[in-house]
């Protein structure tokens, strides 16, 4: 049995097969893992003024 899902939306791609996705412990970076790729999307830190 494969241990990945598959999803032929991920990237387009009727080959890619969904393995593990999950954000970083700070929220600022979701990670998503693929059979054939791993990709990271990061976003800027929060900053309040005065706190």
């Amino acid at each position: 049995m494969d241990h990945c899902a598959r999803d032929p939306r991920l990237f387009h791609s009727e080959y890619s097969e969904l393995c593990a996705a999950g954000f970083s412990p700070s929220g600022l970076t979701l990670a998503v893992a693929t059979s054939g790729d791993l990709t990271l999307w990061t976003r800027p830190g929060l900053h309040f003024e005065g706190a």
